[in-house]
């Protein structure tokens, strides 16, 4: 038995608007945004997506199922990346590189975020943001796959170990040549 919807809770104010945002884009996601209990949510309601492909050339119920999941996924690795990538670098710059002054800090954290900047024009800067949001997108296929709700913030900072243990690559190769 398929979900009749997916929730997708957020703290923050700013990813909540850009995901409702991204969502729109989409003809075939019909969903309500609203705030329950302080927390943005946004519900996904299955059932509509699911009847439009049934009634369309898709006979398979599972590939519509596939279909919306990793659609939703995609938006949210991209979010991810763009919200909350610079408060993660700097909280490892914060933990792991506590003897350095503030401005050293600040300096490193702006050689990173050039780094993984993948609006920089060349080939490697793509190649690393491709590679970071398969490591969030597979997470967050794994967590869809055993249930059919996410609280995006806490899934961020709490569940994306290889994306930390990546990131805290970056920055110590980052470090060992500042």
């Amino acid at each position: 038995m398929q979900p009749k919807y997916i929730i997708v809770k957020i703290y923050s104010k700013v990813f909540f608007s850009l995901f409702v945002n991204e969502l729109k884009n989409y003809d075939k996601i019909h969903f309500v945004s609203k705030k329950i209990n302080g927390i943005n949510t946004v519900i996904i309601k299955c059932q509509n997506y699911y009847k439009k492909f049934i009634d369309s050339s898709f006979d398979n119920i599972y590939l519509s199922y596939i279909y919306l999941y990793t659609n939703v996924s995609l938006i949210l690795s991209e979010l991810i990346i763009k919200c909350y990538e610079l408060k993660i670098t700097y909280q490892i710059l914060s933990s792991k590189y506590s003897h350095l002054a503030p401005y050293d800090i600040e300096k490193l954290k702006n050689i990173i975020h050039i780094i993984l900047d993948s609006n920089y024009p060349s080939i490697e800067s793509k190649k690393l943001y491709l590679y970071r949001k398969d490591l969030i997108l597979n997470k967050l296929l794994l967590n869809f796959r055993n249930k059919n709700y996410i609280y995006a913030d806490h899934f961020a900072f709490f569940k994306l170990k290889n994306y930390y243990e990546y990131l805290e690559d970056v920055i110590e190769k980052t470090y060992s040549h500042y």
